[in-house]
């Protein structure tokens, strides 16, 4: 009996020690494809175990719920399957934005997919063939194998073990990291399969605990402080450009170029109206909601995109467009040369106050380069909405013409700008492309503000980038700063003071606003009386909520503003 006992042990350890020699190999395979430098991440990894461990403890909690099954083989490789089309999607990510997937990116599906053809090449999708079918045979050999389990009781009672103490050792990490503002640890760091899980956050929940009518009616005093600023009669025009993955060519290490790729915006780029914007990561439209809104979405819409979240429940919000509106009668207008129903905006930009919205939809004689529309189309948008429009204009232009991905195989023999430096002739040809459309957008720019400068109105252009380029000369450059894009104010009139040298996106129309003189709402007096303050981002965070998703506190529980009734094409 002692024997069979022994016997019947030793089978399950064989089960059990099965089960987590799998889990060790699948994570090797993960660190394989993810990796950008599979020996640098070796020695990070040797010199970093708790991040080892971390990872391979997580797979450990996916992956045992196995255990329970006799055909464990084939529902651990179900896991693996799913896992590892994650990981190639994560390194897929990478090489198109510079930023692995996130658990937003499953709440966008739907847009990603209506771009996929912008991105897959013929030798991409083979090669995902092939690796679907290698999967399928895998699945399909490992089908008949058999462990036989002969302590199920057992099994449960350590599966609820390991996962209880495991989730304790996860989270109390997740809490140790949320002590900083900021970690100091990126995604590629972490780990694909932390950072996946770790990005699921409870973002808004953790405003809500301290979220209470007391504590919005107690900060309403500071806010309401008499406006800082000199206020001007001007109220002029205003434009804000959102420039796609807009950089600065020379602050790419080991490039050097035969001419500035942009000479236009290189004038007001170096001058005291000039400086950096802190974007909240890798997307555009994260960008724009936080520029259009003043929100700091950190918090908010931790991973989040904000525009096709859930939390927005159809109210207006506070923007810079309702705020021009209300206050000084401004048109309001937003121009993409991208599908209205991207990103939702044929429906947001309705919550955030604009009269009209150009899509490329409703545009004439759209050219293109690659597979995005040419940025030089904004620009009869642009002028004949501002001469068409009685009132002064808010105009909101988002541009797309230098959106990823960047082509490692490119040749442009009318090119005027010759590249060279120490990367390859693969990643040069990649900064190519980036430079030759960045340069027809610069010069599209220049027109720009040869119009406003010639216009009979007063009028401000503020121009910024809303994320990086995902070139693999910047991906793979640990010392550049990946949060940051440059941004210029240009006008025909003299404004007053002068640019923050580094502002964040979510404080952006408010200095616009306190420059041009025009007092701004409840988030732009937040800003102006809190941040200074030790507990600015606790209190512009409850704010936020209070007029997003919360009881509008602030304002005698009622919203100050309508929805409007947005209008397709030009005014």
């Amino acid at each position: 009996m002692s024997c069979l006992r022994n016997d019947i042990y030793q089978k399950e350890y064989k089960r059990i020690s099965t089960w987590a020699g799998l889990n060790l190999l699948l994570y090797v395979t993960i660190e394989c494809i993810s990796s950008l430098d599979l020996f640098e991440r070796v020695v990070y990894l040797g010199g970093h175990l708790d991040i080892f461990l971390m990872n391979y403890i997580l797979l450990l909690i996916i992956t045992c719920p196995c255990l329970l099954f006799p055909k464990m083989t084939f529902v651990f490789n179900l896991f693996a399957f799913s896992l590892l089309t994650l990981t190639y999607g994560s390194r897929i990510s990478m090489g198109i934005r510079g930023m692995p997937l996130t658990w937003g990116d499953f709440f966008i599906v739907g847009e990603g997919l209506s771009i996929a053809d912008k991105y897959l090449s013929l030798p991409m999708i083979t090669v995902m063939f092939i690796l679907i079918c290698i999967g399928l045979a895998l699945l399909t050999k490992t089908y008949s194998h058999r462990l036989e389990i002969y302590h199920p009781k057992a099994v449960i009672c350590f599966i609820i073990l390991i996962t209880s103490l495991n989730l304790a050792i996860v989270s109390h990490a997740e809490k140790s990291n949320q002590l900083e503002e900021k970690s100091t640890v990126d995604a590629s760091e972490e780990g694909v399969v932390y950072s996946l899980v770790s990005s699921y956050e409870a973002g808004a929940d953790a405003i809500m605990e301290n979220y209470s009518k007391e504590i919005i009616l107690s900060l309403k005093p500071t806010i309401q402080k008499q406006f800082p600023y000199p206020v001007s009669n001007k109220d002029p025009n205003i434009i804000i450009l959102q420039l796609e993955s807009f950089i600065d060519p020379y602050s790419l290490k080991g490039v050097r170029y035969s001419k500035d790729p942009i000479p236009y915006m290189r004038n007001y780029m170096d001058g005291e109206w000039s400086g950096h914007v802190e974007v909240p990561g890798i997307n555009t439209a994260r960008t724009e909601f936080e520029v259009l809104t003043g929100m700091r979405i950190a918090h908010l819409f931790p991973f989040e995109v904000p525009y096709t979240s859930k939390a927005l429940d159809g109210r207006a919000i506070e923007s810079v467009a309702h705020l021009l509106k209300k206050t000084k009668n401004y048109h309001t207008t937003a121009i993409h040369n991208h599908e209205a129903s991207f990103y939702d905006r044929d429906k947001v930009y309705s919550y955030l106050g604009f009269d009209h919205f150009i899509p490329v939809e409703y545009m004439a004689n759209v050219k293109y380069s690659k597979n995005w529309p040419k940025d030089d189309v904004l620009l009869p948008y642009i002028t004949q909405t501002m001469e068409r429009t009685p009132n002064r204009d808010l105009v909101y232009a988002v541009a797309v013409a230098t959106h990823s991905s960047y082509d490692y195989e490119y040749e442009n023999p009318h090119s005027d700008i010759v590249i060279t430096g120490e990367a390859s002739e693969e990643v040069l040809n990649q900064v190519q492309d980036y430079m030759d459309r960045l340069e027809e957008t610069d010069r599209f720019v220049g027109e720009l503000m040869a119009y406003i400068e010639q216009f009979k109105e007063p009028t401000v252009l503020i121009a910024y980038g809303d994320h990086i380029p995902a070139l693999d000369v910047l991906t793979y450059d640990k010392a550049y700063v990946k949060d940051q894009t440059p941004y210029f104010i240009f006008s025909n009139y003299v404004l007053r003071g002068k640019a923050e040298p580094v502002l964040p996106t979510y404080q952006l129309y408010t200095q616009l606003l306190n420059t041009v003189g025009i007092q701004g709402g409840i988030i732009s007096s937040a800003h102006n009386a809190l941040k200074e303050d030790k507990s600015y981002f606790d209190m512009l965070d409850l704010i936020s909520y209070d007029l997003l998703m919360g009881n509008y506190y602030m304002t005698q529980e009622k919203n100050n503003y309508q929805v409007t009734d947005l209008k397709f094409g030009r005014p």
